[in-house]
């Protein structure tokens, strides 16, 4: 199964793990088999469980080291994981596989994840000279000049332990060296804005070609070779840190269905009369992660499972009695009491339809990650943006990470398991003095309803402006997905009542 359908971490507290057995038993060449734990765990408590099992291994192998790999894709959280186990044993220490990058070797398609440019032979050399208790020289690699610069020797004495995080760790030519093995990921959609926030920052690409590189040819190569390498680990983690909690200068929102002339927007922007708007015409199509669809399958078969019993119960209770007292009026038919039958029976479906849940119970969990892709029509551009719906009093806050990316991507998504929740056609006017930009938004689908923005990096100023407009306690606090989903909700709501309406009539 793909790690990406573990879309929740199971609850286990640190005493639940304390009280785990660990088996340990020996095998051939001084190497020792340790038993896997089966569920994934959080980072936290999947951290403590790791702490744990290293303690006991090294409670059995006191003539070398203790290896430990952790495998995961870009993104993850491998470093991290590593970093603190670093902290917390003193005689630890870290290789990293991007140092053994061998760009010696035909890079195709600038992709640097493909296993093929892995320097196996001289990470298997370190590892022997590590074991055995010798010094080795471990590389050092610059992915910004595209090659090695220097070697580290380094040494670990029995009792220690050496550490190999990278995204090929559980790899066939090397896993045979490891007494533990971790497989840690936060779920394509984290992992994936993780990766393009790490390459900006290490290789210098721009999020476009970070974004495409990711999309075409590295999450492919992480299906085919790193996915199917899962089954050997003896821990899976799921790291659920938010990489938009670290994403800088988040844009403030506030939104209002009130009518404001093109005048009152000029004059409180403080823009001349003769400034022209833009103008501007999108199709908005969000694309909701993989693990939130995962979650939502869960949750929807968690309702319909033995923990709602009681629910599921009752609910048959009362279909048993609705048939039962059908059964009763059948046999009391008349001309008359035909007709009352057909008006209890459809009494019935009215109430099941208020009982329902509509439209995949999508208004009672909303998903808050999006990847947006927006269309440009005038242009004929697309540009992707990762945001997440934050909402505190009136504002609606959005850290988001967004470029322009090329028509082929959105393809490339839905092969990493996004699916389109939504495609939104928006007509935009905009005026913006620099600081602040107000957005006339008017939405093709929802019978042309008008909303407005106002937008900026500031919050005071933003508040600023809307009570300038006399908007106070007139906010709309909902983002723009959630008010379609709203939207489409009561408009399915509406033609069952139409059709049942109907039907009562006949």
């Amino acid at each position: 199964m793909s790690f990406y359908k573990w879309t929740m971490g199971k609850s286990y507290s640190i005493e639940d793990i304390q009280q785990i057995n660990m088996e340990v038993t020996e095998k051939q060449n001084g190497f020792f088999k340790m038993s896997k734990f089966q569920d994934p765990l959080y980072f936290e408590e999947g951290f403590f469980y790791l702490v744990k099992a290293i303690q006991k291994l090294q409670s059995k192998i006191t003539d070398r080291p203790v290896l430990v790999a952790i495998s995961g894709p870009s993104g993850a959280g491998k470093t991290t994981l590593a970093n603190k186990i670093l902290d917390f044993f003193s005689q630890a220490i870290s290789l990293s596989m991007d140092n053994y990058l061998d760009t010696s070797k035909h890079v195709i398609d600038e992709n640097f994840d493909d296993y093929r440019l892995v320097d196996f032979d001289l990470l298997k050399k370190n590892l022997q000279e590590l074991i055995e208790g010798k010094e080795t020289k471990t590389p050092l690699y610059d992915f910004r000049k595209s090659g090695r610069y220097a070697y580290e020797t380094i040494k670990c004495k029995g009792g220690g332990i050496v550490l190999l995080e990278g995204i090929y760790a559980l790899h066939d030519q090397i896993r045979q060296f490891f007494d533990f093995r971790v497989f840690i990921s936060g779920g394509v959609h984290y992992d994936l804005v993780k990766r393009i926030a790490r390459d900006i920052s290490r290789t210098g690409q721009t999020p476009k070609e970070s974004f495409q590189q990711i999309a075409e040819t590295v999450y492919p190569m992480y299906k085919a070779f790193v996915e199917p390498t899962i089954k050997y680990a003896h821990l899976k983690i799921l790291n659920r840190f938010n990489p938009f909690a670290a994403l800088l200068n988040p844009t403030y929102t506030l939104k209002t269905t009130e009518k404001i002339t093109e005048e009152v927007i000029l004059k409180v922007l403080g823009l001349d009369e003769k400034y022209k708007p833009k103008y501007n015409q999108y199709n908005d199509i969000y694309l909701r992660p993989p693990s939130d669809i995962e979650s939502d399958e869960e949750s929807n078969s968690e309702n319909n499972s033995d923990s709602n019993s009681e629910k599921n119960k009752k609910e048959k209770e009362n279909e048993k009695k609705e048939k039962n007292t059908e059964k009763n009026k059948e046999k009391k038919k008349t001309k008359n009491g035909e007709k009352s039958n057909k008006n209890d029976q459809n009494q019935v479906k009215k109430k099941k339809l208020q009982r329902k849940n509509s439209f995949g119970g999508r208004k009672s969990s909303f998903v808050k990650d999006y990847i947006r892709v927006r269309n440009n029509i005038s242009s004929g551009t697309y540009e992707a943006q990762f945001s997440q719906i934050l909402q505190q009093d009136d504002f609606i806050i959005t850290p988001t990470l967004d470029f322009e990316v090329s028509v082929k991507i959105l393809s490339g998504l839905l092969s990493l398991g996004y699916h389109i929740d939504a495609t939104i056609k928006r007509k935009l006017k905009r005026f913006s003095n620099g600081e602040i930009t107000i957005d006339v938004d008017t939405f093709v689908q929802m019978k042309n309803i008008t909303y407005v923005q106002i937008k900026g990096k500031k919050r005071e100023t933003v508040e600023e402006i809307g009570n300038l407009l006399g908007l106070e306690g007139k906010y709309v606090r909902k983002s723009y997905i959630e008010l379609y989903f709203d939207y489409t909700e009561e408009k399915i709501k509406t033609r069952e009542l139409k059709k049942i309406k109907k039907t009562m009539k006949k």
